[in-house]
Parts: structure tokens; C-alpha cells; sequence
């Protein structure tokens, strides 16, 4: 689902986050 993606999208950007540290 559309919220689903939207879940994916801000995990990815959280996990982005925390590897550059």
C-alpha cells in the first residue's frame, strides 16, 4: 500500500542517517 512505501521510504532515510553517522 501507499502508506506501506511511504514506511520503506522513512527506514531507508532513518538507516542513510545513522551510517553517516
Amino acid at each position: 500500500s501507499v502508506s506501506d512505501g511511504k514506511l520503506l521510504d522513512g527506514g531507508v532515510k532513518l538507516l542513510k542517517k545513522v551510517r553517516s553517522g
